[in-house]
């Protein structure tokens, strides 16, 4: 189980051999994290949720810190170390990971920031996602460490679409067998994403393994759509950010080894897993309540995307 806030302090207090000071950043669906400050330090402090939090029923994986830490080393390895936070500790029994706080000027993920992000940064994020991809295709040993059940956390997003789009998620479903696997990040979504200057660094790896970079894509392009249907007002900024990071991401996972023929698959599958994912933010038992106001335009956007109406 997870260390209570006092088990925790002293656990931190023995590890480091200083006084401590936790700061709580969030409780999410499967994670808590603080930063701890020791001295001028600053660290982050991951515990792993044995169950998805708002659907208890819904069990995890008990080794996720562990996987989480060999993927973090993978990534280091693939992308290079400024772009991934480093490893302090992990500590399976405990549920716990250390990493050390990354040095950010922007979170993409907080919605304000999103409206800041210039095209370059959407360039750097489509290299290094085509750099993951085109890296690692083929490359199935490199994560088999994760569990063959992690697919099963992949069709929890697709079961709201699946209510609304039976037909077309079972196509999908096969089309994704269609395309080479490679290292998939899993939760490649903008509040995972920092940027210090002109420096992308990634987080949150929990998830990762072999399978499908279609579905990173359209993750990542489905957040951003969420933010220009609910902000009309930066429709063009980041329709062209989108443009900027789709040619991008092309250009780097065929430079590094995608085959050529199988990208166009792959990019339209991404569109239509973004259309899913819309479906999964608004209408299945995740949605977000800032988007209830918007489920008409919302379900317009993802019927044209999933299909082939909108190409992105």
């Amino acid at each position: 189980m997870v260390m209570g806030i006092r088990e925790l302090n002293n656990y931190l207090e023995d590890f480091f051999r200083n006084p401590i000071r936790l700061e709580k950043i969030t409780t999410n669906r499967t994670n808590i994290v603080h930063r701890c400050f020791v001295g001028k330090k600053k660290y982050i402090i991951k515990q792993y949720l044995p169950y998805v939090a708002n659907l208890k029923s819904v069990k995890m994986h008990p080794k996720r810190a562990y996987f989480e830490y060999k993927a973090l080393q993978l990534f280091e390895k693939v992308l290079g170390k400024n772009h991934v936070q480093k490893i302090i500790h992990f500590d399976q029994k405990k549920y716990l990971l250390i990493l050390t706080d990354e040095k950010k000027d922007l979170f993409f993920g907080e919605e304000e920031n999103i409206e800041k992000i210039k095209p370059i940064h959407y360039k750097k994020i489509g290299e290094l996602l085509g750099k993951l991809h085109g890296k690692t295709i083929n490359g199935k040993n490199l994560l088999n460490h994760s569990p063959k059940d992690y697919t099963q956390y992949d069709l929890l997003r697709l079961f709201g679409a699946k209510k609304l789009y039976e037909k077309e998620v079972e196509q999908f479903k096969k089309n994704l067998k269609k395309i080479p696997y490679c290292v998939y990040w899993a939760d490649c979504s903008p509040k995972n994403i920092f940027i210090n200057k002109d420096t992308v660094v990634f987080i949150d790896f929990e998830f990762s393994y072999f399978h499908a970079p279609c579905l990173d894509v359209g993750f990542f392009l489905a957040h951003i759509l969420l933010f220009m249907i609910k902000h009309k007002k930066f429709e063009k900024k980041v329709k062209n950010g989108i443009n900027i990071f789709i040619k991008s991401y092309s250009q780097t996972i065929l430079k590094f080894g995608y085959p050529s023929k199988e990208l166009d698959l792959l990019l339209k599958l991404a569109n239509i897993y973004s259309g899913f994912i819309l479906i999964h933010k608004s209408f299945s038992i995740a949605r977000y309540q800032q988007y209830e106001n918007l489920k008409k335009e919302i379900k317009k956007f993802a019927d044209d995307l999933i299909n082939g109406q909108l190409i992105l």
